[in-house]
């Protein structure tokens, strides 16, 4: 099968997109990816997705017209993420790849690439939503700063808006956890067909660790700029850590990812390392005792969990971290929502190599039975044979 991929506003990269990744590599085995992607980078280098794709077009675009996209919209009803990615060069280099190629179907990745597919066409869509944008403003508003929640409302009123729009034109959804299904099923009308499909690990990257890891070490990973990631880590240090230190002084936590933020810069100390982006974030998998994912908003299921699991390393989480996964507290995780409680999951975990080893195996005959990217694309390509059979769609 000829597929158009279509992502934005970055090409997927084992820190960000991952979900995006592991669906082109996987479908590059058994079909033809065609990947169209936004970026950033002026000089792109697609050589980490070649592999996998027949072809891959990366369209530049600065940060300057994005924002300048941006500006422009606050009058509408577009979400400002959307507006952001708004670009001609992606709209062209769409319609050029379904002029020249025979393609059978269009998988769109996030709301956002929604625009770029041109509206007379006829080569049946899926649109790859993972999480119900609207849903997750909704609960981030609440959250956020002062001065941070004008946005989130901003996003929260035009993205509920933007799905019921696109759910009337685009009848093929794909969510990845019941939660989103059933938020996005409110609001949608009777022909809209829902698909639930996990985030995947690809256990083939993240094999289980032989190697001992630094005794008494805490891992928290992430792309850090991102508000989830950014509040969990402080979270996890400012009010999580000091119970710990208490039973476990010389514990230590990893804080890794790219983009840290300047407020989780200044989480450093003795005892929290930030260390930004890694050229390779098994090491740090290697080296954690722990993996902590202490989120406490956002939707969807968690690739950190995963990875966690896949690698064979024990995790603590909230409540809210381990939601659309089908782990149980004390078989496959310890769960904690307070800060206390949280620090006591974790200090046990650090003290017991018992319960460590129990966690960790459970949590990787987990992953092999139900996400690993073998299982979950079995799955998509069932979907993907079942959507070319359907009508062409008709807006």
């Amino acid at each position: 099968m000829n597929i158009l991929f279509i992502t934005a506003p970055e090409p997927p990269n084992l820190f960000h997109r991952i979900r995006a990744l592991n669906l082109i590599k996987y479908l590059g085995r058994d079909h033809a990816v065609h990947l169209v992607s936004l970026t950033g980078n002026q000089h792109p280098n697609s050589d980490g997705l070649r592999p996998w794709c027949n072809e891959s077009r990366l369209v530049y675009q600065p940060k300057w017209r994005a924002l300048v996209n941006c500006l422009r919209s606050i009058a509408t009803l577009t979400p400002l993420e959307v507006a952001y990615c708004t670009s001609k060069g992606m709209n062209d280099a769409v319609k050029t790849i379904l002029k020249k190629s025979p393609i059978d179907l269009i998988y769109i990745k996030r709301l956002r690439s929604i625009q770029f597919v041109p509206p007379d066409t006829t080569v049946p869509c899926i649109v790859d939503t993972t999480d119900a944008m609207s849903w997750y403003y909704r609960q981030a508003k609440r959250a956020v700063p002062w001065y941070r929640k004008p946005l989130f409302y901003h996003e929260a009123r035009t993205y509920r808006d933007y799905e019921r729009q696109l759910l009337k034109r685009f009848p093929y959804w794909v969510v990845c956890s019941p939660l989103d299904a059933e938020y996005l099923k409110t609001m949608a009308p009777p022909e809209a067909k829902f698909w639930v499909i996990p985030n995947g690990v690809d256990t083939e990257y993240f094999r289980p660790i032989t190697r001992v890891p630094e005794t008494n070490t805490i891992l928290f990973s992430g792309l850090m700029d991102k508000f989830v990631n950014v509040q969990a880590a402080i979270f996890l240090v400012k009010e999580i850590l000091p119970h710990i230190t208490r039973a476990v002084p010389n514990v230590v936590v990893y804080l890794v990812g790219p983009k840290p933020s300047v407020s989780v810069r200044r989480l450093a100390s003795q005892n929290v390392k930030v260390i930004g982006v890694a050229p390779d974030l098994r090491e740090y998998l290697a080296r954690g005792q722990v993996v902590a994912c202490p989120v406490q908003t956002g939707v969807g299921t968690r690739n950190k969990i995963l990875q966690a699991w896949a690698v064979g390393r024990p995790v603590v989480t909230t409540t809210k971290g381990l939601e659309g996964l089908e782990g149980a507290n004390e078989r496959d995780v310890l769960c904690a929502d307070t800060a206390m409680d949280f620090a006591r999951q974790t200090v046990r975990l650090l003290q017991d190599a018992a319960l460590r080893q129990r966690l960790a195996e459970n949590g990787l005959a987990l992953v092999r039975e139900r996400y690993a990217m073998e299982i979950i694309i079995q799955r998509v390509n069932e979907l993907l044979e079942t959507v070319r059979r359907m009508k062409p769609r008709a807006d």
